[in-house]
């Protein structure tokens, strides 16, 4: 009778630690979503190197840029690569678009375009922000843990339908961020690095 009751104690104990364990983990998780709407919401500026492959035209396209944008204000983008672009620059100061070539060193106006506008992440913090179908989930990735958050694209577009972001669990920053058809389909597959937020950016650099 003893030991039945010893037993029954061990286990009581034991479904108490997984409950406070479960307890505490979805507090956390509460407090890193938190954490991440906050940071979401103050974000003014960012820059990043950004890696983009397009997916859904016949032949596979990856470009690599720098990425330098203020949230509803300015932004520049400059190709580092393939070598053919390298240098190639599009800038926004606000009111007009304006593309650079480096080849025949003329500066020209330029069109906006909505897909280019998708692969910048102020894009998607409009399209999070101005909208109640927010999908939020925490996923582990190569052994590492995200948080991702996956928003509709407005506009009925067939190649850029909605949008998911991975964000470091630790440092709550975006590592990449994939673009669906409306088949669900990716179409277009972006990676941050050395993504870097609300910093006096020199847009002459």
């Amino acid at each position: 009778m003893y030991k039945q009751k010893k037993a029954l104690i061990a286990v009581f104990l034991l479904m108490i630690t997984f409950v406070l364990y479960g307890c505490s983990t979805s507090i956390q998780n509460n407090r890193q979503q938190d954490k991440l709407s906050t940071m979401l919401k103050t974000l003014k500026n960012y820059e990043a190197d950004v890696t983009i492959t397009f997916l859904k035209d016949t032949q596979v396209n990856v470009l690599k840029m720098k990425q330098q944008e203020e949230v509803g204000g300015q932004y520049k983008i400059v190709v580092e690569s393939p070598t053919y672009l390298k240098g190639h620059t599009i800038s926004f100061d606000g009111k007009n678009i304006t593309e650079y070539n480096p080849s025949t060193k003329i500066n020209r106006l330029s069109q906006a375009s909505e897909a280019r506008n998708q692969t910048l992440f102020s894009s998607f913090l409009y399209n999070y922000l101005n909208t109640k179908e927010v999908i939020q989930e925490k996923q582990t990735l190569g052994g590492k843990e995200f948080i991702t958050v996956e928003v509709g694209i407005p506009g009925n577009f067939k190649y850029i339908a909605k949008e998911k972001v991975w964000f470091d669990v630790n440092k709550l920053l975006p590592t990449k961020m994939e673009i669906y058809d409306t088949e669900n389909n990716i179409t277009i597959h972006i990676e941050f690095n050395h993504f870097k937020h609300n910093t006096k950016i020199n847009f002459n650099t």
